[in-house]
């Protein structure tokens, strides 16, 4: 039952908080599976609706860690390797797991909930001028978290190139230009689902990125 994992991992993130970062994305997980509940607790915190007794906790669980990932943003996080960097895996998770939605649903809560942190992330991840970073023992993570953040945000909203034009800014660090490499690369060579953008939703783009 996954309401009950929820309740156990929960229990056990509030008592070992060097594991949050593994407990809490698959928390969220839990809860994209529970579509239902999913649907109230979005509608509790975006639209501040009910919430039932029984799932306040849920509740206060999404609420918190949205509340730490815009700390981040806000530049009050504690250490880059605490809990605010397990917020940011955390709601990328949920970014990926949307994309495996089709797009053209656009009523399916979990755009909601996505949409509502999708740009704190890209403060977080794609910041020219504070890049991401939990330390040099994690850069392997930090990098496929930023390029599995860019995929889910093109195949998201294929329009919207904030990120890409991040990337592209010859100013901006390497590793947002060896993400981009790597996620185009993705894209060309993954097999795709249909309401992915294939490869040529760049080529307007050729002049920048062959600079």
């Amino acid at each position: 039952n996954c309401e009950k994992l929820f309740e156990l991992l929960d229990s056990f993130g509030e008592s070992n908080r060097r594991k949050v970062q593994y407990v809490w994305p698959l928390q969220m997980m839990l809860l994209v599976l529970c579509p239902i509940i999913l649907e109230e607790l979005v509608y509790a915190l975006e639209k501040g609706g009910p919430c039932s007794a029984e799932h306040l906790r849920k509740r206060n669980f999404v609420d918190a860690l949205k509340r730490q990932l815009h700390a981040q943003v806000l530049g009050k996080q504690h250490s880059a390797g605490g809990t605010e960097s397990a917020a940011v895996v955390t709601f990328v998770k949920l970014c990926k797991a949307a994309t495996y939605i089709n797009n053209k649903d656009s009523n399916n809560v979990l755009f909601v909930m996505v949409q509502s942190v999708i740009g704190d992330l890209k403060q977080i991840l794609f910041n020219p001028s504070k890049p991401f970073s939990r330390g040099q023992d994690k850069i392997n993570f930090d990098l496929e978290l930023m390029i599995e953040f860019f995929l889910a945000c093109l195949r998201l909203n294929p329009h919207n190139n904030e990120v890409l034009k991040a990337c592209l800014n010859l100013l901006s660090p390497a590793m947002f230009h060896y993400v981009l490499v790597k996620a185009l690369y993705r894209i060309i060579t993954q097999k795709r689902l249909a309401w992915w953008p294939q490869i040529d939703i760049v080529y307007s783009r050729a002049g920048e990125l062959r600079n």
